[in-house]
């Protein structure tokens, strides 16, 4: 676990580590916990054009537990006002408070085994026709994003393959893929693309955004 000093260094951290957590304070009543693939600390800065400066700090852990124990140390309003964001309190499984009404092990409880992850996984609420497609897609990948490899099952969706249709009974684990939302939303709108041996490509539009995952090779079902 480290604080990060420099963009470049940050940006590099939670590109190789997507499943990780980032406690992010930008002032002293303001510290959030997010999961490193949060599109608030991952896709643009929200205030000017860098995420490290001398009030925008971003701390970095694979484990929520370690930033917990950084924040008592280090933020001195942190029990009071440590924080999940708007977008990553629900991928918990709890509507988190602030750390002052739970105690640390509540408040940073998380259960990342692949059960837990496919029981929240299916309580998305879909067509009952493509639930199970959902769940064959879910597990041939392992419950992880096929590009980015996240695991944060709110955040994944089965999609199929362009030519594959649901009603014509395209739903064998052959058939799709595991995204993460925002992804499978670009593979739809065909800014990303899939070749045939799994290369990634991604529109000239986008790579500003999303340039990380730019000829990648996808997961292959496991």
């Amino acid at each position: 676990m480290l604080e990060k000093k420099s963009d470049q260094e940050y940006i590099n951290w939670i590109s190789a580590n997507p499943n990780g957590f980032v406690l992010a304070t930008d002032k002293p009543n303001h510290i959030r916990l997010h999961y490193a693939c949060c599109g608030y600390i991952s896709n643009k800065p929200a205030h000017g054009d860098h995420w490290i400066t001398s009030k925008n700090r971003k701390v970095c852990s694979v484990t929520p537990e370690d930033l917990k124990d950084w924040g008592m140390a280090n933020l001195e309003q942190f029990s009071a006002t440590a924080r999940p964001c708007r977008c990553c309190k629900n991928l918990v499984g709890v509507n988190w408070p602030q750390l002052a009404d739970q105690t640390p092990k509540t408040f940073f409880a998380y259960n990342n085994s692949l059960p837990e992850r496919e029981r929240r996984f299916v309580k998305t609420e879909v067509r009952p026709e493509q639930q199970a497609f959902r769940v064959i897609i879910f597990r041939a990948y392992g419950g992880r994003c096929a590009i980015s490899d996240c695991d944060i099952p709110e955040t994944l969706e089965a999609a199929h393959f362009h030519g594959k249709i649901w009603r014509d009974g395209d739903n064998q684990a052959s058939d799709g893929i595991l995204l993460r939302r925002d992804l499978h939303a670009l593979y739809d709108a065909k800014l990303l693309a899939i070749s045939g041996t799994g290369i990634v490509n991604m529109s000239d539009q986008i790579l500003h955004y999303f340039g990380q995952f730019h000829n990648l090779t996808v997961r292959q079902p496991v």
